[in-house]
């Protein structure tokens, strides 16, 4: 059954944009705690090296390159807790032993408060002038303290009889001490006390109902005490809280009223709330939101542990140690605004666009998606990844291949941004990044740049342009719309990016990492992608992600030929449970499921009955040759391993320089399972051996590649399914849809390179001096004019660039018109061409 196509609103994909930066400061591992002593930024964490040096768990960094080792006090375990205190910090964690202290370093020398105590020390806080601090210790200096301790600057005492279960947060909130954690009374069990307390002077106290479950964390607000944790309700159960709550000092409220899912309660350290300087509060609840200005907004940020801003900067500490930062020790990251890897909702499908160019997996998450919406939540895509073969003679040049990355720090994935001398903090702060826009930006910016009080949005302000010549960068390195056409990118003077779709997002990036790894041979080829789709326009659309690649040749060599290659792990739903082939007449390599159900595996949901086909197409390209291969299984045929592995897979060849064979004719092949699976006894996919299937597919030639020369291609990924039809049957829906998309695409005449123009080029006399109505048109549609010297040519397009109408505006007349009987309901943009420039206007056609 198909899915109806229907015109979607056009709105911003993410507000409040944030993202991270790698900082001056390498950290492998993790930094859990920040503060500032002394002009010095004191981290805490679980780390053994800093900068090459070998530092552990605690360190004072400068801002510049001078670093502090406070004496590796806690050369095991971990520091989570780290808090400005008389006329220095203190510091501890979790550790064996001797290590379970609290430590205070005066800026020169680290010194421990009292004897070891029985356990973790997990907050600190201040509180009339001595040191609060709560975990999951039972002594201090051998004085039995349950949980929560106070250090009076001599000696640590008791608070009361303590708590009954370990403390995860304690803070300061209108004069008054407050603490919550796992307790659900005192030491000694005669107050009942809910997870959460309020230090009275003298023994804990309630505060309100108390909730239902765990705290973790909790912020001093001005309109009350937030507080997060595994909680869902208020502990007599009548107001949901649903996590994340305030408490006014008379009652709880939930903070986020409409977060529906459930976020696990893990270490202390894994903060759901932290506080980050000036851009607001961010809480880990679903998708990441950050609340400023009195509402949440969403953002794309991965998990954080702590931020604090310093020397001007916001610096954020995670974990490095996670699949996509293994080699870049990147615990410690400035906060900046901007966009970093980030989903586009784009033609019924979330995708993940990374800003090294991988795409679907979000790599800081490890969690694939290319997810149409209406299917049930599963994704069709693991990892896609891009690399170019260039050929001089008989020796093959081949840029980064991986589809996964660059974790492992061995060339086989790519870093954002172009080629350049110097890779320094000011060129990560200008390319580690996404550039997403939507149609309604451009707009908007083209309809309302030169009023009063306009802003430039964020995203066009820094439209990736023109690179820095003096580092190695090419001068002009993205397109862009010139009003004035100077050369220059000027979005202020009504200069904005070309786009294709409704909704595009940009990355920018290099294989210059691989020009120094052993077992590479980079091509040296810059790679623009510009991902999009459309949210209205013909099925073919729908469900259907674009790519338009941009290759520039940065290397000092003429290639005889090169071929792009497209490298696809494709996970229908349950990994283990897909066959592929390829049609090559279409350029398309798919995936479709080798049983009649597609299960659930792996923790990742599955299709069930009737699932789905993905194809792989290229549009503007023929398909050289497709070849699949293997996560494990025999060493010819598994993940590439060096350049001439990739290289060898682009040609169609095994790993090994074996060549494909087709069983069924017994004649050498460059497309693998070339036949659908519904044709007896032809060339395809029959039996699951090795599974968990990807495919590389190369596209080309392209001939007499030179220095500085830029060659286009464009791609798509195309979702199938009809859920009356079978797994078999569905592969036959593709070919029709894919049919129907190489159409759409022919009647397009992209060019490399190519955008559609959006907004005024350059006004004719004003704006006010050309009207168009009615609008929204139902049938006949007037323009009116003032300057009626010259003759105007118009042109009217669909908002996917397709010409529906042109005519010409003779000199010397008022009034042109024309109807728009013969056109689909949707927006038109309407330009007008004259001396000395040019007029668009936007026309809504309804019915």
């Amino acid at each position: 059954m198909k899915t109806p196509f229907l015109l979607a609103l056009i709105v911003p994909m993410a507000v409040g944009a944030q993202r991270l930066v790698p900082s001056d400061v390498q950290i492998s591992g993790s930094v859990f705690a920040l503060a500032e002593l002394d002009g010095k930024l004191v981290i805490g964490g679980d780390f053994s090296e800093v900068n090459g040096q070998p530092i552990s768990n605690i360190v004072a960094w400068d801002g510049g390159t001078g670093f502090d080792d406070l004496g590796a006090p806690m050369p095991s375990g971990q520091v989570t807790a780290v808090l400005p205190y008389a006329n220095g910090v203190v510091f501890g964690g979790l550790a064996p032993g001797d290590y379970r202290r609290v430590f205070h370093w005066n800026g020169d020398t680290t010194t421990v408060l009292g004897t070891p105590g029985s356990g973790r020390i997990n907050c600190f806080t201040e509180f009339n002038g001595d040191l609060i601090v709560g975990g999951s210790f039972f002594t201090m200096d051998g004085v039995v303290v349950n949980r929560i301790a106070r250090w009076d600057g001599t000696g640590w005492t008791p608070m009361g009889t303590g708590l009954n279960q370990m403390v995860r947060s304690v803070l300061v909130h209108q004069g008054q001490l407050y603490v919550a954690g796992d307790f659900t009374a005192t030491g000694n069990g005669t107050t009942q006390l809910a997870y959460l307390a309020r230090w009275d002077g003298s023994a804990f106290q309630p505060v309100g109902t108390g909730v239902s479950g765990k705290v973790q964390d909790l912020l001093s607000m001005p309109n009350g005490l937030w507080m997060a944790g595994s909680f869902r309700y208020t502990a007599d159960s009548t107001v949901a809280l649903n996590q994340f709550a305030v408490f006014n000092g008379d009652s709880f409220a939930p903070l986020i009223p409409d977060f529906t899912g459930f976020i696990p309660v893990g270490d202390t350290f894994d903060h759901l709330m932290i506080p980050v300087g000036g851009i607001g509060v961010l809480a880990m609840a679903n998708d990441r939101l950050v609340y400023k200005d009195g509402e949440w907004k969403l953002t794309w940020l991965p998990k954080l542990y702590c931020a604090l801003e310093y020397q001007g900067k916001e610096y954020a500490g995670g974990n490095s140690s996670i699949y996509s930062m293994l080699c870049r020790k990147l615990a410690l990251r400035e906060l900046l605004p901007g966009n970093g890897p980030l989903p586009i909702d784009v033609a019924g499908v979330r995708s993940w666009v990374g800003a090294d160019g991988v795409l679907f997996l979000d790599q800081e998450e490890q969690m694939p998606s290319f997810t149409p919406w209406s299917e049930g939540g599963a994704s069709v895509i693991y990892a896609h990844g891009q690399y170019v073969v260039g050929y001089v003679g008989d020796s093959a040049f081949t840029s980064s291949f991986s589809p996964y990355g660059n974790h492992d720090c061995d060339g086989k994935g790519y870093d954002p941004g172009p080629r350049c001398t110097e890779r320094d903090l000011a060129f990560r702060e200008r390319y580690s990044r996404t550039w997403p826009i939507d149609i309604g930006q451009l707009w908007e910016h083209a309809a309302h740049w030169n009023d009063p009080g306009y802003t430039v949005p964020e995203v066009l302000a820094n439209w990736p342009a023109h690179g820095d010549p003096g580092n190695g960068e090419p001068a002009q390195l993205v397109p862009f719309q010139d009003m004035d056409g100077d050369g220059l990118y000027e979005p202020d003077q009504g200069d904005m990016p070309v786009i294709r779709g409704d909704k595009a997002v940009l990355t920018v990036v290099s294989d210059q990492i691989a020009d120094t790894m052993p077992g590479m041979r980079p091509s040296m080829f810059d790679s623009r992608i510009l991902v999009h789709g459309f949210d209205n326009g013909p099925e073919a659309l729908h469900h259907t992600l674009l790519v338009n690649y941009a290759f520039t040749n940065r290397s000092d060599r003429t290639y005889d030929s090169v071929v792009v290659a497209m490298t696809t792990d494709p996970d229908l739903g349950c990994a283990g449970d897909d066959f592929i082939g390829c049609d090559p007449e279409l350029d398309m390599f798919y995936v479709y499921n080798a049983d009649a159900t597609d299960e659930e595996c792996n923790g990742q949901p599955g299709f069930g009955l009737h699932p789905p086909a993905i194809g792989i197409v290229g549009l503007s390209a023929p398909m050289r040759a497709f070849i699949y291969f293997n996560h494990e299984g025999a060493a010819c045929c598994n993940d590439p391993q060096s350049a001439q592995h990739a290289a060898n897979y682009a040609e169609g060849i095994w790993k090994d320089g074996s060549p494909l064979i087709n069983p069924i004719t017994n004649d050498t092949t460059r497309f693998m399972f070339s036949d659908y699976p519904d044709v007896p006894g032809s060339y395809h996919e029959t039996a699951l051996i090795d599974p968990d299937r990807r495919g590389t597919a190369s596209f080309g030639p392209f001939f007499n590649v030179a220095p500085g020369e830029t060659i286009c291609f464009d791609m798509a990924f195309v979702f199938a399914r009809d859920t009356t039809q079978d797994n078999i049957q569905n592969t036959r829906v593709l070919q029709q849809k894919v049919i129907a998309l190489k159409q759409w695409y022919a009647q397009q005449a992209y060019g490399c390179g190519e955008y559609p123009d959006v907004g005024i080029q350059a006004p004719v006399e004003d704006g006010a001096a050309l009207t168009l109505y009615p609008n929204p048109a139902q049938g006949q549609v007037t323009a009116a004019r003032t300057d009626i010297r010259e003759a105007w040519h118009v042109s009217v397009r669909s908002v996917t660039g397709e010409l529906v109408h042109q005519a010409l505006w003779p000199a010397g007349t008022r009034t042109w018109g024309f109807t728009t009987d013969a056109l689909a309901e949707g927006v038109y943009m309407v330009r007008f061409s004259g001396d000395p420039g040019q007029v668009v206007r936007r026309l809504v056609v309804a019915r």
